[in-house]
């Protein structure tokens, strides 16, 4: 999950120029709320 948050980071940086910290954190929360509302089924 970490190198997912990671990659989507840098992409959401790339496309949209956000600071990288920001990127993560907000790939972040959309993983925990697709989670929350039973997304990733293990």
């Amino acid at each position: 999950l970490i190198a997912q948050m990671v990659g989507a980071g840098q992409l959401i940086k790339l496309l949209f120029g956000l600071e990288y910290w920001m990127a993560v954190v907000i790939v972040g929360v959309m993983m925990v709320i697709y989670v929350t509302f039973g997304g990733m089924i293990a």
